[in-house]
């Protein structure tokens, strides 16, 4: 994923670092002779912007302490330790790979915006955030990270564009104490779960996948989750479940093929479903559970899953309306609405 620099490149940077202003210190370093990234940033420590290129293989925990930080990675750079950031700084990160002890990144508080990075077989989290931290991640990785989770939200938000987020033992990304994730055009698979959200956190998706996880691909406790042109299949529990007070909205797209129920909706939540295909889940399509709702419209399709029905409801509180232009299957639910 990161772009491969010639010779040539290197050379222009090490003649730029000589002679770039004050204001904006550039150091280059080459850790396979012994160099250190965070003796460049140390030797910064007096400017507002501190500026570090480097290649090869760095066995360092580095902390990033100037108000802005830039550090780049060329030729298959490493580090193989983390990246800290504590307080309200921004920070760029680009074209490395972050792997070994502790997190890859942890950002408290800040903004952080990391570009072809592959965050991956780290101990603990791929990232952590927390107060308030913002994050930024577009076309990389975050893999096979100990964590247990891949991303861990508090309090934080997260874009994640163009990017994989696979192999974790429990979470794919965590957003937790009123959090948000936005993801725009990535790959989620084979975690425990593939989004977990909870105690007023937000979601939205939009032109992904969220697939071959081991029990959920989307998982809502009392948050919220707008899902639009994604495709959530194979995964071994429900394809989306919707838990305890929250809200989602899926338009177009498609929730196929998932071992358990396609959208479960359970304890006082609620599902608007446009123009979305629902089908060949071995449960239901749509299950209503414990004074919960869905409102289907709009070109919808939802055909008879594996267990014979569309749409199941459990329980007399549960409530349903559909829309005339959606295709739906058989449905048992108390008085419908069409």
């Amino acid at each position: 994923m990161r772009r491969l620099f010639t010779k040539l490149a290197l050379a222009s940077v090490a003649i730029f670092a000589l002679t770039i202003s004050p204001a904006a210190a550039q150091i280059f370093v080459n850790c396979d002779e012994g160099e250190s990234i965070q003796d460049a940033l140390d030797a910064q420590d007096w400017a507002p912007r501190a500026d570090v290129d480097f290649v090869g293989t760095c066995n360092e925990q580095v902390t990033l302490r100037n108000n802005r930080t830039a550090i780049t990675g060329f030729e298959d750079a490493t580090i193989n330790g983390q990246i800290r950031m504590f307080g309200p700084l921004n920070a760029t990160l680009r074209n490395m790979t972050i792997t070994g002890p502790g997190q890859g990144i942890t950002i408290a508080s800040g903004r952080v915006r990391v570009f072809d990075v592959d965050l991956v077989e780290n101990y603990g989290y791929g990232i952590s955030a927390s107060g308030g931290a913002t994050v930024r991640l577009s076309r990389g990785s975050v893999m096979n990270n100990g964590g247990p989770h891949g991303i861990m939200l508090e309090q934080s938000n997260l874009n994640l564009n163009e990017t994989q987020l696979s192999g974790h033992p429990d979470l794919g990304i965590a957003a937790v104490h009123n959090s948000s994730v936005i993801v725009y055009g990535g790959l989620i698979s084979e975690n425990r779960r593939g989004i977990y959200a909870n105690l007023g956190s937000s979601v939205e998706v939009s032109d992904s996948q969220i697939t071959y996880n081991v029990i959920d691909g989307i998982h809502l406790s009392n948050s919220t989750a707008r899902v639009t042109n994604t495709v959530i299949e194979h995964n071994n529990g429900q394809g989306i479940d919707v838990n305890d007070g929250s809200f989602a909205t899926v338009f177009g797209g498609s929730i196929n093929d998932n071992a358990e129920t396609g959208l479960y909706v359970v304890n006082h939540s609620f599902v608007r479903v446009v123009g979305t295909v629902i089908r060949d889940n071995v449960e239901y399509g749509i299950q209503l559970l414990n004074d919960s709702g869905a409102h289907i419209s709009e070109a919808a399709h939802i055909p008879e899953n594996l267990s014979g029905w569309a749409v199941f409801c459990n329980g007399k509180e549960a409530g349903l309306e559909v829309g005339e232009s959606a295709v739906v299957g058989r449905i048992k639910c108390p008085d419908p609405k069409f």
